[in-house]
């Protein structure tokens, strides 16, 4: 072994061979296989004391050495050789920002997800007119193989199973138009729970330098006036919600200055302010549903905060609204127009598109999946702190954690070996979370997806996101490697079936009502990988300023995602439910396993340490509870001793009852008689209930 390995990598070493080690104090214990704890290491061990020591008493999370799981070295080069090669080594360039790609390279390993596959197979829908399932960029991640699949397709004549988008006609008068499924669940639950503020969607920017503020406000504006939805109000006509769009909107930029408060006191004021702002709850009869609001910290120093309704917006569209940012901002600076072109669409053509394609018949193959997928699913029953309340209560917070690079690059590095995504592996681990805290064998989640699978409407503002309802079959406790197979289908599958909008779902397996949780799942992870170009805007620096909004939809939400080469993460919580303590355990024991299997994916899921480090320490000594008793004498022979002694004294506390020594002992000679009777003996077995 080795003396450079780091603290952390030397105790995973020594785990790994079945040794564990614990502070007591200022003493380091261990407990280890007979004849296992080689001379060398355990002359190690005392040498590093202190340091182990220091380690042990911090609560740090255990990171074993994570031997880099291996890849196939990347392929020859083979320059595309037909057109259609060509043009798809130009989308991947594009996608995967990258300078060049041979015909063999693999999709994943160059950055591909599955966001980017989706936007693949959207760019050949409309390119060429073919459907080509996601699943064959899985088969065949390669520009080759999906060429062939393209080929294939067209030799088979096959066209789209739906038309492309187009303008819908104008609507009469009073009349509105239609709604998708998502805003009319979206506006079902605004009537359901109005004033709550618990499908805001706030995205808060600190800008530090020479802000325009009149640009910024014409910028807005301009938003507002090219996305529709963002001016749209709802209501009913003829008992039927109905959408309505406002034709002038002059969007208010609310400004408030803290700058007059001492130094010391501006950022907690401001972050008073903004968690105000965002738990104001939109009127969707008025609009508009996008809610500018900034704070002046001083000349230099201001915070943005844009807050969008989740029936007008969705995660993807606040990339959409950076790129518009970074577009017109610059523009409205230097007196010039805006550059960009108005838009093809508008979000209620969609809508209209699909309404009008998405029918019954249509999605019959859809409802057919998820109701065999979904049959006698479990609902997931996870520890809480608190009792659930009768009726669902959206009182919340939230807990960041993030992932160490080494810790990131090996996940990844696992996940390309594995011929997964990131989301995969990633979604695997929490599962198997859930699975060893609930210990339950079925585990059904959500994750949302971005449902932008028309490259019509990848530019479009808009509640385009639908729910996937992801179930995961842990029984015989599969190695890690194998399930994360499982899962990579359960993904495919769902990925094939996502059209079916979670609300059609709903209204068709029509689960046991239930008012104290969400319908099907109440927890949700997602990873978010959706494209969000960086915001840069002249004389300013721009960072992220995250604010608590105190809601929280789910049970347990957790969201990760990349910057930096870095995986972030953030648990959203009912506090109703759960203790801020034990959400803190959660992340800690999530980075835990996600250490173990990178290092040891063969593991069964059953078996993957979860303690910390602190916490196996803690565990240790509690449990360590050696006496030297006399050897002549048995257990209760020393018992019946103590009971002469100390008769009166409390033996035993179980909640608000307790016994002394006496009665615990009359109490056990009743048991032995009533043991003798029954034909107990000598060298009997008797089980014990507990």
């Amino acid at each position: 072994m080795s003396v450079t390995l780091t603290t952390a990598d030397f105790l995973a070493h020594l785990h790994r061979q079945g040794i564990t080690v614990w502070a007591d104090g200022e003493n380091l214990r261990f407990n280890a296989p007979r004849d296992g704890f080689p001379a060398a290491l355990r002359a190690e061990l005392v040498a590093r004391k202190t340091e182990v020591l220091a380690f042990l008493t911090t609560g740090e999370v255990l990171l074993p050495t994570m031997a880099m799981p291996t890849t196939a070295p990347r392929p020859e080069f083979v320059a595309p050789r037909t057109p259609l090669e060509a043009a798809l080594a130009a989308l991947w360039q594009q996608l995967l920002e990258c300078d060049q790609l041979g015909i063999h390279d693999v999709f994943f390993e160059q950055g591909g997800d599955s966001i980017l596959a989706t936007q693949t197979v959207s760019w050949i829908r409309q390119t060429y007119g073919v459907d080509v399932p996601l699943r064959a960029l899985f088969t065949d991640p390669t520009i080759a193989g999906l060429a062939q699949h393209i080929v294939q397709s067209q030799q088979a004549a096959q066209t789209p199973r739906l038309p492309p988008l187009q303008p819908r006609q104008p609507e009469a008068d009073g009349v509105g138009a239609t709604l998708s499924f998502a805003q009319q669940r979206s506006w079902f639950l605004d009537q359901l729970t109005p004033e709550n503020p618990f499908y805001n969607m706030p995205k808060t920017i600190r800008l530090t330098g020479e802000l325009n503020v009149a640009a910024l406000s014409q910028t807005l504006n301009e938003i507002v006036r090219r996305h529709h939805t963002l001016r749209t109000t709802y209501s009913l006509v003829n008992g039927r919600p109905r959408s309505f769009v406002t034709p002038d909107v002059n969007l208010e930029l609310r400004t408030v200055s803290v700058a007059a408060r001492p130094e010391g006191e501006r950022l907690a004021a401001a972050e008073r302010l903004l968690v105000q702002e965002v738990q104001r709850p939109f009127d969707l009869t008025r609009g508009p549903l996008l809610r500018p609001f900034l704070v002046q910290l001083s000349d230099q120093e201001h915070i943005l905060q844009l807050t969008m309704h989740h029936i007008a917006s969705d995660g993807w569209s606040t990339g959409v609204l950076h790129r518009e940012l970074v577009a017109l901002y610059p523009a409205f600076c230097a007196g010039l127009p805006a550059p960009l072109p108005d838009l093809p669409l508008q979000y209620a053509d969609f809508a209209a598109w699909q309404r009008q394609w998405l029918t019954d018949e249509l999605l019959a193959d859809h409802l057919a999946y998820w109701r065999d997928q979904l049959a006698n699913f479990s609902t997931l029953e996870l520890p809480t702190d608190y009792a659930r309340p009768p009726v669902q209560t959206v009182g919340g917070s939230r807990q960041l954690f993030k992932l160490p690079a080494e810790l990131t690059q090996a996940l990844e590095a696992l996940s390309q070996q594995e011929g997964v995504t990131l989301f995969m592996l990633l979604l695997a681990a929490f599962q198997t979370l859930l699975h060893r805290y609930a210990n339950q064998e079925d585990i059904v989640i959500g994750s949302p997806i971005a449902n932008r699978n028309r490259t019509e409407i990848e530019g479009l503002i808009g509640f385009f996101a639908n729910m996937l309802v992801l179930r995961t079959d842990f029984s015989h406790n599969p190695t890690f490697r194998e399930l994360l197979q499982r899962v990579k289908e359960v993904a495919l599958s769902a990925y094939e079936h996502q059209d079916l909008p979670f609300e059609k779902l709903v209204e068709a397996l029509q689960p046991e009502r239930d008012l104290s949780r969400t319908p099907i799942f109440q927890v949700v992870f997602a990873l978010q990988n959706a494209p969000m170009p960086a915001l840069k805007l002249p004389n300013l620096t721009l960072s992220s300023f995250p604010i608590d909004k105190g809601t929280a939809a789910y049970d347990l939400n957790m969201a990760m995602w990349q910057t930096d080469e870095t995986l972030h993460g953030r648990i959203e919580f009912n506090t109703d439910l759960f203790a801020p303590d034990t959400i803190t355990r959660l992340s800690h024991h999530f980075q835990q396993l996600l250490s173990e299997i990178v290092a040891m994916p063969d593991t069964a899921v059953g078996e993957i340490l979860l303690l910390t480090p602190a916490e196996a320490a803690q565990l240790r000594a509690w449990n360590d509870t050696q006496t030297d008793y006399p050897h002549n004498r048995t257990i209760h022979q020393l018992f019946e001793a103590q009971v002469v002694q100390t008769p009166e004294k409390t033996a035993v506390t179980f909640a608000d009852k307790s016994l002394t020594y006496a009665q615990l002992n009359q109490r056990a000679n009743q048991l032995a008689h009533h043991l003798q009777q029954l034909g107990v003996g000598p060298e009997t077995l008797v089980g014990l209930c507990l």
